[in-house]
């Protein structure tokens, strides 16, 4: 039986890669889970509350993290410097109080770096400080981290990502561009997957660029790895899955440049796609899938109408999967709702991502090859993706292949909703009215407007 440390580990672990993909919603919904099972660690209330600043919650992430700090003190540098980059995020946000807010973020850098020494409290310091108007302090500090970051660090590979940054930032302060530009090539060829990381530095790099007045094409020297939507709109038959996945693997030219780190989303409903995911995969994209209903339904299915091949090709890609989400309550006969449903979760997954990790999102599609057995997966214009959208929009799918009356379009639901509202219990007496107010109570007004549709509601 697994150790409350060893379950903590692995959370630990979950939780990291969820945000080191970008899906910040998913890692504070992990620690969240893993709270209510009693499992807390500092790492996890670390990760939990950096996390709901990704979200854009940042004054609640403030608040949580005040609460914390006055119940179990910690001394780490990454805890402490917490307080400076949520004060950061608030100051990104603009209005009256911004530079107000970089002050705060300064001075909790600094005090970070005082208790710690670590060169990334202080080259963020430096950089706040230089934002809330004093470039002089701010250009001292960043000479101190250029000292800091000289000699090359036999660490982590994430380690050495920080300080080949914090080397770029403090150059940048400098008006160093050579040995700026020279930090951030460094840079580019560590920790490629971890899009978080990268695109937090890339923002405050722009941030930087547009104050100093510096070229702004300097952030552009660290590639975030794209969000990644790949949408099918044909049937593609595949007959033979090795010639289909030889052909794909050694042929297939996709319209984006290296796909290490990017995150995909698409629909899996076919063989075709589930060829597609095991072709993203093998390049190095973490890759998340919808599915029509349940895993274990689906493998099922697969195994009768496809084959025990298929079926344990699909229960592995499943397992390996980033993330998978489920679309059950559809029938049989109802391909078209739930090709729907599929198209549109997948979607507005890969839309939804924080403003403060987002990098470019493309769209692809799959086709069929000229060449049979494949497909190919080609750019999808924006015109394309404009026209799809108001497609999944306005809803043309017949309840059956023949409706019972001709020309209307209809379903028929029984659904249970739930309204499950994480991290409730740690809001603070005067924030519980705001979530009846603004949440809950729009929520009952929409369900009550179903009137006699709702059989039952608490």
């Amino acid at each position: 039986m697994p150790t409350n440390t060893t379950v903590a580990a692995a959370t630990l672990a979950q939780a990291e890669e969820a945000l080191r993909a970008g899906n910040a919603l998913l890692c504070f919904d992990i620690i969240e889970r893993a709270a209510d099972r009693g499992v807390r660690t500092p790492e996890l209330e670390y990760l939990g509350i950096l996390s709901l600043a990704h979200c854009g919650s940042t004054q609640m992430a403030l608040d949580r993290y005040h609460r914390s700090q006055a119940q179990n003190p910690q001394l780490s540098q990454d805890w402490l410097a917490l307080e400076g980059r949520l004060f950061k995020d608030l100051a990104q946000q603009g209005g009256a109080a911004t530079r107000f807010m970089y002050e705060r973020a300064a001075q909790s850098y600094w005090q970070a770096f005082e208790r710690t020494g670590g060169y990334f409290s202080a080259i963020n310091a430096a950089t706040m400080f230089a934002l809330a108007g004093d470039t002089a302090r701010a250009k001292t500090i960043a000479a101190d981290v250029l000292a800091l970051t000289e000699a090359p660090a036999a660490r982590s590979e994430l380690e050495r990502y920080n300080q080949q940054v914090s080397h770029a930032e403090a150059a940048l302060l400098l008006g160093d561009l050579p040995r700026c530009r020279a930090a951030l090539h460094a840079a580019n060829q560590l920790e490629i997957d971890n899009r978080t990381a990268r695109a937090r530095t890339v923002r405050q790099l722009q941030l930087l660029c547009r104050y100093l007045r510096a070229d702004k094409r300097i952030p552009d020297l660290l590639v975030v790895p794209p969000q990644i939507w790949v949408f099918r709109d044909e049937t593609i038959e595949i007959a033979d899955m090795d010639a289909a996945m030889t052909s794909a693997l050694e042929h297939l030219s996709l319209p984006v440049g290296d796909l290490r780190g990017g995150r995909v989303q698409l629909g899996l409903q076919a063989p075709v796609d589930l060829c597609v995911v095991e072709c993203m995969a093998s390049r190095g994209a973490s890759v998340s899938v919808v599915i029509p209903g349940s895993r274990e339904q689906m493998v099922a299915h697969w195994q009768a109408q496809h084959g025990h091949a298929w079926s344990m090709r699909l229960a592995r890609a499943l397992d390996q999967a980033h993330e998978v989400s489920e679309t059950p309550g559809f029938l049989p006969s109802e391909p078209l709702w739930t090709r729907h449903a599929v198209t549109t979760l997948s979607m507005g997954w890969s839309l939804l991502t924080p403003e403060q990790i987002r990098s470019e999102w493309i769209g692809l599609m799959v086709v069929p090859k000229a060449v049979v057995p494949g497909f190919d997966v080609v750019a999808l214009p924006a015109s394309r993706v404009r026209e799809i959208e108001r497609n999944l929009l306005d809803v043309h799918c017949p309840l059956s292949e023949e409706p019972r009356v001709k020309g209307v379009r209809e379903r028929r639901l029984s659904a249970v909703l739930v309204a499950d509202v994480s991290g409730a219990d740690a809001l603070a007496e005067e924030q519980r009215p705001l979530l009846l107010s603004r949440a809950l109570a729009p929520l009952a007004e929409a369900v009550a407007g179903a009137g006699s549709k709702v059989l039952e509601r608490r």
